[in-house]
């Protein structure tokens, strides 16, 4: 799905993430209908590892510029779907 080849890549990631059901108490059907939301981000892929993938949203065109922003770390066993965005390249990675 995701490879050290697609680092520097845009990618449109659906993910899978957790849900906790606000506080207090609740009746076993409640419990059973709550489902974890699918989550859709818009990042350039910054690194992989064996567990995450780590994306950025807004990266520097100057390719001495070594930070990023709005950067976060999705759990690769929750990744849904990729979708890498053709002629996107850029960052220095």
């Amino acid at each position: 799905m995701i490879s050290s080849t697609d680092l520097g890549k845009l990618a449109l990631i659906t993910w899978l993430d957790a849900k906790e059901i606000e506080y207090g108490w609740h009746t076993q059907d409640k419990i059973k209908k709550t489902g974890c939301p699918s989550i859709l981000s818009v990042g350039w892929i910054a690194d992989l590892t064996e567990k995450e993938v780590k994306i950025s949203a807004d990266v520097p065109l100057d390719k001495d510029d070594d930070e990023a922003g709005r950067s976060q770390s999705i759990p690769l066993g929750c990744v849904q779907d990729v979708t890498f965005w053709d002629g996107t390249y850029v960052w220095n990675i």
